[in-house]
């Protein structure tokens, strides 16, 4: 019986996806001699604005108790 080789692990990963995306493109680019790919460049504009997001709830809260 011949073994199965794994299927070949996905490039992505929220690791390179914050490695990769629109802060971070040159960096990939000379980490990994590409530059990212739309799905990495989406996610992490994504977190970007979550990130965003968040701080100014936090901001716009703290103002309110001062």
């Amino acid at each position: 019986m011949r073994s199965k080789s794994p299927p070949p692990a996905s490039r992505w990963s929220l690791n390179t996806a914050l490695g990769g995306g629109a802060l971070f493109g040159p960096i990939h680019r000379a980490l990994y001699g590409e530059w990212p790919d739309a799905l990495q460049w989406a996610t992490t504009a994504v977190l970007l604005v979550v990130v965003l997001r968040a701080l100014q709830y936090l901001v716009q809260g703290f103002n309110k108790d001062c």
